[in-house]
């Protein structure tokens, strides 16, 4: 975009939805797995905050750095179901699923059709954590 555009409302809107949505199908996928980690993670804070738990409290009870807690929390990692489980664990509770349709469509093949996402969703690359997630590690350095 050359700068005499940036005057230009229309062509910087364009020029934003194009690297907003400039996407491959696996790096959506990875986006959409954040940010449902992320769901879990705001019910915890939910109930963190409604016991009075700080961050550091919680890290120690799940056997991780507070830093590790952090970037779970920050969205640099990604939430496995291992600490799904913990959370429930140490939260007492059971985890609620049920499946709802979709408000946004998705590509009926592997990269096919467009892909539509939030433009508030943080990408980071998928190859950066590996299909695993953990790099074959539990979360804090343990072994799987």
């Amino acid at each position: 975009m050359s700068p005499k555009n940036l005057k230009n409302p229309k062509a910087v809107k364009a020029a934003f939805a194009k690297v907003l949505n400039d996407f491959n199908e696996e790096e959506l996928l990875e986006m959409e797995a954040l940010a449902i980690g992320h769901a879990y993670l705001s019910e915890a804070q939910r109930i963190m905050d409604e016991r009075g738990m700080l961050k550091k409290d919680l890290a120690e009870k799940m056997n991780v750095s507070p830093s590790f807690l952090t970037q779970l929390f920050r969205g640099d990692r990604p939430v496995s179901d291992y600490h799904k489980a913990q959370l429930a664990r140490i939260f007492n509770i059971q985890w609620e699923l049920r499946a709802v349709p979709s408000a946004k469509p998705h590509a009926k093949a592997r990269g096919m059709g467009p892909s539509t996402r939030p433009a508030s969703m943080a990408a980071e690359p998928a190859a950066k954590y590996g299909r695993s997630g953990t790099g074959g590690k539990r979360a804090g350095g343990g072994k799987a």
